[in-house]
């Protein structure tokens, strides 16, 4: 919606009132394409949902795999590889730091033909925050259910089963194997509620859910010594 709006005027103002030229147009659709193309790139990374590390997983798989075979497997990972870096290289830089420049050029060409209005430009602020909040609560509620879902399966399965059994077991244990595996628990634990979901709302209304980090856990040395290794 907010990128349909921007390109309804930008051909508006170039075409009708001549304000800003095609190029400076052709520039801002560009930066839309970059910006719509790292959007699917997160979407389909889902670093939320520690895509990165599989994606750094599978590429160190992939590496091996391709050390075991001819120098053509060799070269095609690299190819892919470069490939990645680069688009990744594109995306970030066209989507995170042009549009800036590119605002603050088109603002200046507004400036100078004295076409410049404060009051249009916080109202044209404040409904663009109001769509993109609206669809970020919308979002955020569904990748909030995700890690929630396994947080609760994980906390089952790698923690509380375990600790039924370590306790049913504990008299055929010697005290080192007790406390070892007691440990090797306490981490799996700590590992899962260092993250948290945090609530971000506006005076009580559109409320956003991110993963965060748990400060009182983050700023424990007990709960960080089981991460020293």
């Amino acid at each position: 919606m907010i990128f349909g709006l921007g390109v309804f005027f930008l051909v508006y103002f170039a075409e009708v009132t001549h304000v800003i030229d095609w190029s400076m147009v052709s520039v801002v659709v560009v930066q839309i394409v970059l910006i719509l193309g790292f959007q699917i790139f997160l979407y389909i990374l889902k670093p939320e949902s520690q895509g990165l590390t599989q994606l750094a997983r599978s590429m160190k798989g992939r590496l091996v795999d391709a050390q075991t075979k001819s120098w053509v497997s060799m070269l095609s990972f690299l190819t892919i590889l470069i490939a990645l870096l680069v688009v990744s290289t594109v995306l970030i830089i066209g989507a995170m730091l042009l549009p800036n420049y590119t605002m603050y050029s088109i603002w200046a060409r507004f400036i100078e033909l004295g076409h410049s209005s404060v009051l249009l430009l916080i109202v044209v602020i404040v409904i663009q925050v109001f769509i993109v909040r609206h669809f970020e609560a919308h979002e955020s509620r569904i990748m909030a259910i995700r890690p929630l879902v396994r947080r609760a399966e994980s906390i089952r399965k790698d923690v509380l089963d375990p600790f039924d059994d370590l306790m049913l077991q504990r008299y055929k244990k010697t005290q080192e194997q007790f406390e070892a595996e007691f440990l090797e628990i306490r981490k799996k634990f700590y590992a899962i509620v260092i993250y948290q979901i945090v609530n971000i709302d506006i005076f009580g209304m559109s409320p956003v859910f991110l993963v965060g980090p748990r400060l009182k856990y983050l700023l424990d040395d007990k709960v960080l010594n089981h991460f020293h290794d």
